[in-house]
């Protein structure tokens, strides 16, 4: 039986997280929605995909903010240490 209108991005994305919580099995839970077992397990790929994207995603957020927090505090440092040498002169 098709899905018609049902395969939305939000009914793929609760029956991933429903099969990944529920503890049924992969085809139980296609069988109890009426989907394929080999649609199921590609939609989890595509979801474990989508999540390792935002966790890339995040992580690279995260080395840029730290690259940004490094330039600052070299400048910081290098104007003390500018601030020293012109109080020692």
């Amino acid at each position: 039986m098709g899905l018609g209108n049902r395969s939305t991005p939000e009914f793929r994305r609760e029956t991933v997280r429903l099969t990944l919580t529920s503890g049924r099995t992969r085809k139980e839970v296609a069988e109890g929605l009426g989907i394929g077992p080999s649609s199921l397990t590609r939609w989890i790929g595509q979801y474990r995909g989508e999540e390792a994207m935002g966790i890339l995603e995040g992580s690279q957020q995260i080395l840029e903010r730290f690259k940004y927090l490094l330039t600052a505090r070299n400048r910081l440092d290098e104007a003390v240490n500018a601030h020293k040498r012109n109080s020692d002169s």
